[in-house]
């Protein structure tokens, strides 16, 4: 698959998130729906607004173009999705919103929201450990959907006081530093302007 330009947007106090981002050739536009939710329309003009149903999208219709993110369907791949969705995210989140982005907006993080979700995060995070001691990536001997979902809060997470929650984990950490290595992930973290710490 040909490079695919990164176009920047603004979330902070002073700027306003882009409302369209033209990405990947044309294939899919980012728009907002009612819900202010993330939204993609594909070529095929079928809406998908939900990030892990456009990677799987992704994956699937460019399978022969690159790394293969869904290999043979095993117990595995189906369900780190499914702990991330439920589990990672429900947590990391939170977490990313009060320590980066709303300083960012100009507000202060919650204290005890962040506890609240550094100590849940910490118990998943722990379930991690373990697994990882075992498998080189979640699903397995492989770099799959499974691992990709989790790298952009992963990133974001690693630019907060939590980044710890990860670096005290040495499986964690192990597998972190692996993934976020991949060619295509550099790239376009090279891209994004972080503030200066």
């Amino acid at each position: 698959m040909a490079d695919v330009p990164i176009l920047s947007t603004r979330v902070d106090a002073g700027g306003e998130a882009s409302a369209k981002i033209l990405v990947a050739h044309q294939l899919i536009i980012w728009d907002t729906d009612p819900l202010q939710l993330p939204v993609a329309t594909a070529e095929n003009y079928n809406r998908i607004s939900e990030s892990r149903a456009i990677n799987r999208y992704i994956a699937t219709k460019y399978k022969s173009e690159g790394p293969d993110l869904l290999p043979t369907p095993s117990a595995k791949l189906e369900v780190w999705p499914e702990v991330e969705s439920q589990h990672f995210y429900p947590n990391v989140s939170p977490l990313v919103f009060q320590l980066l982005i709303k300083p960012l907006m100009g507000g202060a993080p919650d204290p005890i929201v962040v506890d609240k979700h550094a100590h849940q995060l910490a118990e998943v995070l722990d379930v991690y450990e373990a697994h990882l001691a075992q498998n080189k990536y979640l699903a397995g001997d492989e770099f799959t959907l499974a691992d990709l979902n989790h790298m952009s809060y992963l990133l974001y997470l690693s630019k907060t006081p939590k980044a710890e929650l990860v670096e005290s984990r040495p499986h964690v950490k192990a597998w972190w530093e692996d993934i976020s290595k991949r060619l295509a992930f550099e790239k376009t973290v090279a891209a994004i302007p972080f503030p200066s710490a």
